[in-house]
């Protein structure tokens, strides 16, 4: 047979079967091929296009960013490749779009999530992403004035001490909010200080006094914390500011005044 790739000349008749391509470009490639018998008879012509992909498909994702703090379960990857080719997200295949756009909905796990986004083209050639995203489910905390029974997350809980309010001001059981939010609450009997740690938060608050710290700037209080004894339990609750507390961890919070209900949602929007 003889052969000629693209423009060259055609090779001299071999017998050989077989023909190893030189190191190509990039782009579009033709190669032709014929026969010819012992008589001189030669074949058609058999021609074969080819295109030679080296070059990684660029990848740009918009969403989620890295460090992401995510509050529901499932998460939209968004993103911008090459048009019509595959994308992989931790195992979940989408196509780009004719523009390179893709979406990718992707279910969360508790905690920390490691995403890997593949661009895979045509040719295989994959470009690879890394994003981290943090899963924090919300925490819905409903209170009423005066009322034992709380419910988090649809669940009853019952509280020793119910919400109450002061000087216009709502005070909460301090304990049951922080540690609702999965904040760790301490106490030094010394100085009466309260001190509450959520993340990157740290709050502290005095027994009787209107200052406040968070992250160490100083905040005032319109009716500062204070210990309820509750003889029930032979002992007392530490009560406070429902807002300043549930707001400086960024949560959301949300009064009903007709049936002086309050909605506490952490994280908030």
């Amino acid at each position: 047979y003889s052969y000629k790739l693209d423009e060259e000349d055609w090779s001299e008749w071999k017998h050989t079967t077989s023909y190893v391509t030189p190191n190509l470009k990039e782009g579009n490639h033709t190669f032709s091929v014929k026969a010819k018998d012992e008589a001189g008879n030669e074949s058609e012509v058999l021609t074969y296009t080819f295109i030679v992909d080296i070059t990684p498909p660029e990848l740009e994702v918009t969403s989620p960013q890295d460090g992401t703090l995510a509050k529901d379960k499932l998460i939209d990857v968004t993103g911008k490749t090459e048009p019509n080719i595959k994308v992989d997200v931790n195992g979940i295949i989408v196509n780009s779009d004719s523009q390179g756009n893709f979406t990718a909905s992707y279910s969360l796990n508790e905690g920390d999530n490691l995403l890997t986004i593949k661009a895979i083209d045509k040719a295989g050639n994959e470009t690879v992403k890394k994003i981290h995203v943090t899963y924090k489910p919300r925490t819905i905390i409903r209170l009423q004035i005066g009322n034992l029974m709380a419910v988090v997350n649809d669940e009853t809980v019952m509280l020793d001490l119910a919400p109450f309010i002061e000087n216009g001001r709502t005070l909460v059981p301090l304990r049951f909010v922080a540690e609702t939010f999965g904040a760790e609450v301490g106490w030094d009997p010394v100085e009466e200080r309260i001190t509450i740690t959520l993340g990157d938060k740290v709050v502290v608050l005095w027994i009787g006094r209107k200052e406040a710290l968070i992250n160490g700037e100083r905040y005032y209080l319109d009716v500062p914390p204070k210990v309820i004894e509750i003889p029930e339990i032979g002992g007392g609750r530490t009560v406070v500011p429902l807002r300043f507390v549930s707001e400086a961890f960024g949560a959301k919070v949300e009064w009903d005044p007709e049936l002086q209900i309050i909605t506490i949602t952490y994280p908030g929007d």
